[in-house]
């Protein structure tokens, strides 16, 4: 088996019929699809047996009780059989023509030399038009050291995103990586603690996902716990002994930064307490006395916004814009 595709579902009866149907286009006998499914409690289930009647190569897997998708994403990596993983959320959509390309390199040799494999996507809407392609771009069919890979999420240059990269099935049990169940941002929290463990990488200027940016998603609300979740990040980051100094600068400003928007959204959710008041002073302060050096142009910009003490107020405008 080449291909394990792990597709993790919770309440997306909406969404998961259409990435079902895509996915049945680019199956082989050398690409299976593992669909979890994490206790929905509306029609995800039912959709995907209707969609599969026909489709043996994919597995449903139910849970009994809700889990979070780390813990999903942990059980899909040991019923995976392929050689290669791609991780794709059942709310999520593929592009079918990149993808069935995507599969064409991973069966020619020459085409994939290293240990994991950055992939291009666009954001689209709710309705599937395009908002902006994924920032791998600048790195094109390129390769180069997973330590580098590191640096390059730290500087915002490669998005933080394990469904936007293919990667060894043998390496997450070799290395013994698993995603944090209970934490806010597993992503982010389990990327860079792969990649520490692997020697190159390298891109492919394929837009194989379009990630549906729904507005009740983790990243359009806003938690205490994912403040809590980040400070805990920025002191797991600090304690990686490999990386340099001016690497886990990097990753604390970026990570700083959306914390402090995550506090722009509690305020934004009505959540106008003592505390979060205090919580968005202190994180614009913090932020301020780091600088910007290293950061890219974006960072820059914000930083500026926020100096002029006018970024705040902006941001929530375009909040309420695209709600």
């Amino acid at each position: 088996m080449k291909l394990s595709i792990i597709v993790t579902a919770y309440n997306v009866e909406k969404y998961i019929t259409t990435l079902i149907a895509d996915l049945s286009k680019i199956i082989t006998d050398d690409v299976e699809v593992i669909v979890l499914d994490d206790a929905s409690t509306d029609g995800t289930v039912a959709k995907i047996k209707a969609a599969t009647v026909n489709l043996p190569q994919v597995q449903l897997h139910q849970s009994l009780i809700n889990r979070g998708v780390a813990a999903v994403r942990n059980q899909g990596i040991q019923f995976a059989q392929g050689e290669w993983i791609h991780f794709i959320d059942g709310d999520d959509r593929i592009n079918v023509s990149a993808y069935r390309e995507l599969l064409k390199r991973l069966n020619t040799p020459d085409q994939i030399t290293s240990d994991l494999v950055f992939l291009g996507y666009y954001s689209v809407n709710e309705t599937g038009r395009r908002m902006r392609r994924g920032i791998q771009k600048h790195f094109a069919n390129a390769q180069f050291s997973a330590i580098e890979a590191v640096a390059q999420i730290a500087a915002a240059q490669i998005d933080n995103y394990v469904w936007a990269c293919l990667s060894k099935r043998a390496d997450w049990l070799k290395y013994e990586i698993t995603f944090p169940v209970g934490r806010e941002f597993e992503d982010v929290a389990t990327l860079y603690r792969f990649l520490l463990n692997l020697s190159t990488v390298q891109t492919w200027d394929l837009d194989v996902i379009e990630y549906v940016q729904r507005y009740d998603s983790i990243t359009h609300t806003a938690k205490m716990s994912q403040v809590s979740d980040l400070d805990l990040m920025i002191d797991e980051m600090k304690r990686q002994p490999v990386l340099a100094s001016s690497v886990k600068m990097m990753w604390e400003k970026s990570l700083l930064m959306t914390q402090y928007q995550v506090m722009l959204r509690l305020q934004t959710q009505g959540t106008k307490n003592k505390q979060v008041q205090k919580m968005v002073r202190a994180g614009r302060d913090h932020l301020l006395a780091q600088g910007v050096t290293g950061q890219n142009k974006i960072y820059v910009l914000k930083f500026i916004l926020i100096k002029l003490n006018i970024y705040g107020p902006i941001y929530r405008m375009i909040i309420h814009v695209k709600r």
